[in-house]
């Protein structure tokens, strides 16, 4: 049996590898066609949205959740058929889902 396996240390590489490409594609392109105050208002959007979504649905599948952050983003006035908002989107999805694993592994972990 497997027993106490800390997965701690494989979703921090995980989260820091999607970090990097988020950082190294991702982020330059959307610089390149937007401001820094609309960035940070649009990231900050989709933050929110992200976190609302995992929160009111969260008995909800994944593509229903989906929906939900693309109905708030369009309510905001986001083009959400746009390319760089879907990306942007799945990256805080992914970062999220990262996150709460890690929590989780933590727990299990501690309570061996």
């Amino acid at each position: 049996m497997l027993g106490n396996i800390n997965l701690t240390p494989l979703f921090e590489a995980v989260i820091a590898v999607l970090g990097a490409i988020v950082a190294r594609y991702l982020v330059p392109w959307i610089k390149s066609k937007t401001t820094a105050q609309q960035r940070e208002t649009m990231l900050s959007a989709i933050h929110t949205a992200v976190y609302g979504a995992e929160k009111m649905g969260f008995d909800k599948a994944g593509k229903d959740k989906l929906d939900m952050v693309c109905d708030l983003m369009r309510m905001q006035g986001y083009d959400v058929d746009s390319n760089v908002i879907l990306n942007a989107i799945e990256a805080e999805v992914e970062a999220l889902n990262l996150k709460q694993a890690a929590v989780h592994a933590n727990a299990v972990h501690e309570n061996g």
